[in-house]
């Protein structure tokens, strides 16, 4: 996406942390892609996952367990990054 694409978005367009999907999987990449737990060097994040691997980090937050993780992903307690 280009610099110009991203400042057409409006903050008013950008997800909640309740979306079941990729926000930046769609944007970025135009993939619907479920959100899920994945672990990092840095520690366990909300993203999505393609066949070809890691698609996107969503969450702004990482974890120090999965256990965190999946709680914060089920009930919505955590914050949709706005770009990659």
């Amino acid at each position: 996406m280009t610099q110009s694409a991203i400042e057409k978005i409006a903050p008013e367009d950008l997800p909640d942390a309740g979306v079941a999907y990729g926000y930046l999987a769609k944007v970025y990449c135009n993939r619907v892609l479920p959100l899920d737990v994945y672990k990092s060097n840095a520690g366990f994040y909300i993203g999505t996952y393609s066949e070809a691997g890691p698609c996107s980090r969503e969450s702004v937050e990482y974890f120090r367990t999965e256990t965190a993780a999946r709680k914060a992903l089920a009930a919505t307690q955590w914050t949709q990054r706005h770009e990659p």
